[in-house]
């Protein structure tokens, strides 16, 4: 059985954001596009996966998924280091235990924004004036969901 394409994780981060990855690495993926807002955090899950999967090769971007336009720049510079995705995991989020009433419209607004326009931008990825995009709602994965396709970790 041959490699499948690349696997990108936008979101990556020290658990789910580099453990799929792991896994991934650890079966069929050799190709592998982190993205992540801090270098820190990519390097960190860059070693966790490398430990697992040495002949994995990875790819480090760094950008946040409310920047649309570094977003945008960062997925398409991967696809051109590594080719069209096969998988892509969405899982960037943010998490605020924060009470009620110290919860802000600004907290609120962003909360929005990263899984929808990250999202939505991750999924146009590499679309151009009448051009299809590169990556469709249906390769963009939550982070819990399985793959499109059957048996990619066969």
């Amino acid at each position: 059985m041959s490699s499948p394409g690349p696997l990108f994780i936008v979101g990556t981060g020290p658990m789910i954001g580099s453990e799929i990855p792991k896994l991934f690495a650890s079966k069929t993926f050799t190709q592998i596009a982190l993205f992540a807002r801090t270098t820190a955090t990519l390097t960190a899950a860059k070693d966790k996966i490398t430990a697992a999967a040495p002949s994995a090769t990875i790819k480090l971007y760094t950008a946040d998924v409310t920047d649309s336009p570094n977003l945008t720049k960062a997925l398409e510079q991967a696809v051109t280091d590594l080719g069209k995705p096969e998988v892509v995991v969405f899982n960037a989020a943010r998490i605020n235990y924060g009470m009620f009433d110290t919860y802000t419209e600004a907290d609120i607004l962003l909360d929005f924004q990263i899984p929808n326009l990250g999202l939505y931008t991750t999924a146009k990825s590499g679309e151009g004036k009448g051009k299809r995009a590169s990556m469709s709602l249906c390769h963009v994965v939550a982070a819990h969901a399985s793959s499109c396709r059957a048996g990619v970790l066969a």
